[in-house]
């Protein structure tokens, strides 16, 4: 496919690097070497600042080893074509040969070259991270770790699903992990024949009973209330505010307790 498009080596291009070669001397030689060992040493420098500065923003460890291997690589490649360039060698050639073999390699690994690009999104701009429970597209879970080509998510039911960085990049994610309080919201369905009081007075000590105790000044004070009619019925909800990691288990408990005060109280749930 790439035959045609190929660069061939100038015959010229040869004749010339063996010219430089013959003719080398002590100074290009010099010059070379310092031009080398001077490129190493400013790649060295570059790599030890980005290094500083990503641990400064706490950037993910993937993401920042990605970036370090990859920044060594374009400058001790560049450093290297330089040095050749003082020796009188001709690059351009090596540069088109170079350009034309990182465009045959990113046409072949296209689909991986777009999941790692999305995981190098993912890992910088922190939308979660491991330890968090997320829900994209038709997959949620905890996030157990992210690399550059796959999310991996362990799903409530302890699977290990696999997900493209790209899919999870394309779909809408919910980080149900990145606050600290989340709201919980139960609704029963009594008659009309109830009496509303005792039904709201019902949900809020099952709250009560229910609710750990939280210091975090968005955890705001359980409310009960109508939220809608249902034929010859209506519908009651209870509202709490729990702490992120016990919304799973202050759910299991609010279900019970609701149950529970509405046999003490002799409320029927239709």
């Amino acid at each position: 496919m790439f035959t045609s498009a190929l660069p061939v080596i100038d015959p010229k291009d040869l004749e010339q690097a063996t010219r430089a070669i013959s003719s080398l001397d002590v100074r290009t030689a010099v010059t070379a070497l310092c031009c080398l060992a001077g490129g190493i040493a400013v790649t060295q420098v570059i790599l030890q600042i980005l290094k500083r500065l990503m641990k400064k923003d706490r950037l993910e460890k993937t993401a920042g080893h990605f970036l370090v291997v990859f920044l060594r690589v374009f400058l001790l490649l560049l450093t290297f074509i330089i040095t050749l360039d003082r020796l009188g060698m001709p690059v351009t050639s090596l540069v088109a040969l170079l350009s034309m073999f990182a465009l045959a390699v990113s046409l072949s690994v296209q689909n991986v070259m777009s999941n790692v690009v999305n995981g190098i999104v993912i890992l910088v701009n922190k939308p979660f991270r491991a330890g968090d429970f997320i829900e994209a597209g038709a997959v949620s879970g905890t996030v157990k770790d992210i690399n550059l080509v796959y999310t991996r998510v362990v799903t409530v039911d302890n699977r290990l699903v696999m997900v493209p960085n790209s899919a999870v990049s394309s779909a809408q994610v919910t980080n149900y992990s990145v606050l600290p309080v989340r709201r919980l919201e139960v609704s029963v369905r009594v008659s009309m024949a109830e009496d509303d009081r005792a039904v709201m007075d019902a949900l809020l000590e099952a709250a009560k009973r229910a609710m750990p105790e939280c210091t975090d000044e968005k955890c705001e004070v359980p409310e009960a209330m109508p939220v809608a009619f249902d034929g010859p019925n209506i519908k009651f909800a209870v509202r709490v505010w729990t702490p992120s990691a016990d919304y799973r288990r202050v759910n299991k408990k609010l279900l019970l307790s609701v149950r529970e005060v509405f046999a003490e109280q002799g409320i029927k749930m239709v």
